[in-house]
């Protein structure tokens, strides 16, 4: 199949599973992890259909760091516009101690640990 008709399909289908709501919360869920998990990959096998050399160039540096990078400055741009603070907003206090309190609490540890890895192989595999 078309690398742009499988993307096309994954981007439909997120639509779809993100536009059910709550109904087969948990089908949806898993469909939704199909579709994302596909994706990326088949964007990169497009981004690399343009380059015969250089891919991996391509790939890291160019478009994965520039549309990030735009991205984010969108984002910043629409949270400043458009974004407030509600009304039940509670303040935070940052203590020094709070930042050390995960390497002495151990389940507190392992979660930390367990989310940073999940995100690790999200954001960089």
């Amino acid at each position: 199949m078309h690398p742009r008709r499988v993307l096309i399909a994954l981007c439909l289908a997120e639509l779809l599973a993100m536009t059910m709501w709550f109904t087969g919360a948990i089908a949806l869920r898993f469909l939704t992890g199909a579709a994302l998990a596909g994706v990326y990959p088949v964007s990169m096998k497009l981004i690399a259909s343009w380059f015969r050399e250089g891919r991996g160039f391509a790939l890291g540096a160019r478009a994965v760091t520039l549309t990030s990078s735009a991205l984010a400055v969108l984002a910043a741009v629409i949270v400043f516009a458009f974004v407030n603070v509600g009304p039940y907003h509670a303040p935070v206090e940052f203590r020094l101690s709070a930042c050390t309190e995960f390497l002495r609490n151990r389940q507190l540890l392992l979660a930390n640990l367990g989310y940073l890895g999940h995100m690790w192989r999200l954001y960089s595999m």
